[in-house]
């Protein structure tokens, strides 16, 4: 059974990256989260199943083993969090932080990173 993943961010990369990536390695693309408008026209177009612009209802579905998190990045910290909480493996895009204020509150991160991988489960920062 192919490993099952919910996307935040709807963006160009998404479309010509991201996502065929993820098909291509052989993963289903489940979920799709944007707050942008046409984001139903643009999941129906990408053959996604379910789209929605909460984060939080995307993060704690059932049925995704794991998260990418292409949003902007002041949006990363809170994401990731919700996602290692919710017991999702976690691909995001660089960087965690703006700047250095934001990267000593990006401790929490790095500790429920530590966490998770004691559980088995994957996190990843990278250039997506």
């Amino acid at each position: 059974m192919p490993l099952r993943v919910g996307i935040l961010g709807a963006g160009p990369h998404v479309r010509q990256s991201l996502l065929p990536g993820f098909r291509a390695a052989g993963w289903d693309v489940g979920a799709l989260c944007s707050v942008d408008a046409d984001l139903p026209d643009v999941a129906a177009r990408l053959g996604v199943p379910v789209a929605t612009a909460d984060y939080r209802a995307l993060v704690e579905r059932d049925d995704l083993d794991a998260v990418a998190i292409a949003t902007p990045t002041p949006t990363h910290r809170e994401i990731m969090l919700a996602a290692v909480a919710a017991g999702k493996h976690v691909l995001c895009e660089k960087p965690l932080a703006m700047n250095l204020q934001d990267g000593v509150r990006c401790q929490a991160v790095l500790d429920a990173v530590r966490e998770s991988a004691r559980e088995g489960r994957r996190v990843a920062v990278a250039a997506v």
